[in-house]
């Protein structure tokens, strides 16, 4: 965790826009305390770090390190950190009016923590991932597309998502489209062997064809657009850097200041002071 993250030792309001969904990070401190509450939509709670209790009515659910709670709409609810171990979470609203078209979807979701298989509980941290980049994005959609996530994280939680097919059965097309498509998704994708998996095909298939069609390899590449759109965060918005890293699809934070500081020559907190320098000296 970045030393320079606010910790919080109050719980951070929960402004879910009228439409339905807020996605937002708390940190908390030593002393962060939580008073009971209740609240009028569903809260799902991903751990990124610490451990825990979340008490849902007279019920406890332990929490560690990746692990996703649900928090039914209309359950009294608070958290207590373990001592020494405060946590740090990453928090999905959604108000029931979503699902409205799919009731069933809202009596599925379990209460407490989820057990879920390793891919499935990655995939809801992905998805919570690319929520925290939409939540901040200006292109039209991103409510409709904030909304087609939240579903379908709470469809994993639920155990009712069905299973993606597989793209097209030409290589070279589907690695052009997968290119395109990698502009939009550089902060959840994983590895090449999961990559390759994806599109059915080999590694080193996969990486013939990628090389064919950007001239990069996948890392050099993917890690470009990863550091593109950190650079536009530290400048652009007060972000925490920790909160960035984990946006921008690095899931270590020293290995975040390793690889901005190759690309950058300059640290993510030194970047960020350069930046605004820059805007202050444009506006005399």
């Amino acid at each position: 965790m970045d030393q320079n993250t606010p910790r919080r030792s109050k719980p951070q309001d929960e402004r879910v826009p009228s439409w339905g969904i807020y996605v937002f990070e708390s940190h908390h401190a030593a002393d962060f305390h939580m008073d009971w509450r209740k609240h009028a939509f569903v809260k799902v709670l991903v751990v990124g770090s610490g451990s825990g209790t979340v008490w849902i009515g007279q019920t406890a659910h332990p929490c560690r390190v990746g692990d996703a709670l649900v928090v039914p709409a209309g359950q009294r609810n608070r958290i207590e950190d373990s001592p020494g171990a405060p946590l740090s979470l990453y928090v999905l609203c959604v108000r029931p009016a979503v699902w409205s078209m799919e009731p069933e979807l809202g009596q599925a979701l379990p209460a407490g923590a989820v057990s879920l298989h390793e891919p499935a509980a990655q995939r809801v941290r992905e998805l919570v991932r690319r929520m925290l980049y939409l939540q901040t994005s200006t292109q039209t959609g991103a409510r409709a597309h904030l909304t087609g996530l939240a579903l379908q994280a709470l469809a994993i939680l639920a155990g009712l998502e069905a299973r993606s097919p597989k793209a097209g059965d030409d290589p070279k097309v589907m690695m052009r489209q997968y290119v395109r498509e990698l502009s939009q998704r550089f902060y959840e994708v994983d590895s090449i062997d999961s990559e390759a998996a994806r599109l059915g095909v080999s590694r080193r298939r996969f990486t013939q064809l990628f090389r064919a069609v950007t001239g990069q390899t996948w890392l050099a590449y993917t890690q470009q657009l990863r550091i593109d759109h950190a650079r536009r965060l530290l400048a652009e918005t007060d972000r925490t850097v920790s909160s960035i890293a984990f946006e921008c699809g690095f899931g270590d934070l020293s290995n975040f200041y390793r690889v901005f500081s190759r690309f950058e020559a300059v640290s993510p907190l030194d970047y960020r002071r350069a930046a605004a320098g820059a805007v202050q000296c444009n506006r005399r």
